[in-house]
């Protein structure tokens, strides 16, 4: 018995560990995430899984709800796909008035068909989308959001496009838009549990 729990108790300590370290790594890589109720981002062109172009302003009778990220991401846009996917599901019939949207900030490797794919796994209500990388600064510019492609450590002195296996930090918070493009409200990491989904329960059920 004694040796079970010597076996099991570092087991444990490592997830302890890493979960603060995610927790730590979400926190730290959202400090610039400054969406305000000024910043309107409708007109920026994104481009969907099935190879379309539209903005923002496809849906004038819907909230969005926005989340940055890239395909290839390890653990932070796993974790809140999934974390938006449960808070989606407690709405009820409320959801069908929120349209979430994972923007990959990955244009290079996250083409329409992979990101369709992709955000399929978590939610078939989630629409995945990318654009130029002008158009994608611009966008984060407005929103606040942080990201930044870190290079191949395998290959150091490479550039993403000599090695495809480099990394982007990247902010990890969700931003909620009014109809009209202009952000409701951010939710920086951690969310806890029902967050989100309260936040936009309480916009929705205000009549707004």
């Amino acid at each position: 018995m004694v040796r079970k729990n010597l076996v099991i108790f570092p087991i444990l300590a490592a997830a302890a560990i890493g979960g603060f370290l995610l927790v730590n790594k979400l926190a730290d890589t959202t400090g610039q995430a400054t969406g305000t109720s000024h910043s309107r981002v409708v007109d920026i062109p994104l481009t969907d899984g099935d190879g379309r172009s539209f903005t923002l302003a496809a849906w004038p009778q819907q909230w969005t709800v926005l989340f940055f990220g890239y395909a290839s991401c390890p653990d932070v846009c796993p974790m809140s796909l999934a974390y938006l996917s449960k808070e989606l599901r407690s709405l009820g019939d409320l959801a069908h008035r929120v349209q979430p949207v994972f923007i990959s900030v990955d244009p290079q490797r996250d083409r329409p068909e992979v990101l369709k794919q992709y955000v399929a796994a978590f939610d078939k209500q989630i629409i995945g989308a990318t654009s130029t990388a002008d158009n994608l600064s611009e966008l984060a510019k407005k929103l606040g959001v942080f990201y930044e492609v870190q290079p191949d450590q395998a290959k150091p002195g490479t550039s993403p496009g000599e090695s495809p296996n480099y990394t982007i930090v990247h902010s990890g918070a969700f931003f909620i838009l009014k109809p009209d493009g202009t952000v409701a409200k951010t939710l920086s990491p951690p969310q806890a549990p029902g967050a989100l989904s309260d936040a936009l329960r309480d916009i929705l059920s205000s009549g707004v």
